[in-house]
């Protein structure tokens, strides 16, 4: 009898036959992958109202096989801000993968350069701290035998840079002033920053008269103002939008202070840019320090009509 003879071949013919389309199931399964070009991990930060770039691909992972034409491949990649909002994205699709004429590049430039380009908006800069973080996500999907998806998502964060306007010199002209005289106010502000202030968006500088010695505040002085004048810059050049470039200045006199009739004594002007305390709605610039640096002091006492000056 040759029964178990021919047990043996025919198991030996079904292991054989198994072995055979585990392997072919392997070799036909599929790793898509996603990835950003290692430039990327310079990007630390990106200017308010400006244009940045990210390179990404996708591709096939080692030993993977190719996926068929009639599957549709989505890649988008997403730029979000920090509470998890999607502020701009871009879409990108392949019929199969590889597909001819269609690279994997992920791309909405018009250029000979593969990279998409996101603007950073400028009401962005409201939400801007010293520890908030922007993010750049993209995600590939779509093939139907995918074998890992642990490489379909990438991400990278990044900072904020915004202006920052600072009140570089205050002063008064002259040395001598009377009660119910006027005292007039030059200023110099500067933008502190790499970050332009954005175009067409005007801000006050004011100067605020008290009565007493005040040396040091954060921010708008609280209490009776008892004169206050403004002025609106940048100024409007020859019909160009106006803006205060990054660390570019700008100086100007305001229309002049009245001193009380019964001035005598000590008196301060607080000489500050874009102040918080504007009603209704605050400051007008976001910036990246709103209180410490944006104001200067000018002490000064008048006795019997003479002044004693002093800026802090």
């Amino acid at each position: 009898m040759n029964f178990v003879p021919r047990f043996i071949v025919k198991s030996t013919v079904f292991i054989l036959l198994q072995l055979f389309l585990l392997k072919l199931g392997f070799a036909q399964s599929t790793d898509l992958r996603i990835d950003f070009d290692p430039t990327v991990d310079n990007l630390n930060s990106v200017q308010v109202g400006s244009y940045f770039s990210i390179q990404g691909f996708v591709s096939l992972d080692v030993n993977s096989s190719t996926v068929p034409a009639g599957e549709t491949i989505v890649a988008t990649i997403q730029f979000i801000d920090p509470d998890g909002l999607i502020i701009d994205s871009h879409t990108q699709t392949w019929n199969g993968f590889p597909e001819n004429g269609n690279p994997g590049n992920l791309d909405n430039d018009t250029t000979t350069l593969n990279q998409v380009l996101f603007q950073v908006p400028w009401s962005e800069a409201a939400k801007w701290g010293p520890n908030e973080q922007w993010q750049v996500v993209a995600r590939v999907t779509g093939a139907a035998l995918e074998s890992d998806l642990t490489d379909n998502v990438v991400s990278h964060s990044f900072g904020l840079q915004i202006p920052n306007l600072v009140m570089a010199d205050a002063n008064v002209n002259g040395t001598t002033f009377l009660p119910n005289a006027d005292v007039v106010v030059s200023a110099t502000i500067t933008n502190q920053s790499n970050v332009q202030t954005q175009n067409g968006v005007f801000f006050p500088i004011e100067a605020r008269l008290f009565r007493g010695t005040i040396t040091a505040a954060s921010g708008p002085v609280t209490g009776q103002v008892l004169d206050r004048e403004r002025l609106i810059v940048p100024f409007a050049d020859q019909g160009i939008t106006p803006t205060l470039l990054a660390n570019d200045s700008i100086s100007a006199i305001l229309p002049p202070l009245r001193l009380p009739a019964d001035a005598d004594g000590n008196f301060t002007i607080q000489v500050i840019v874009d102040p918080n305390d504007m009603q209704p709605l605050g400051s007008i610039v976001a910036e990246s320090e709103e209180s410490v640096d944006n104001h200067l002091f000018i002490n000064f006492t008048i006795t019997q009509g003479v002044p004693n000056l002093q800026v802090i």
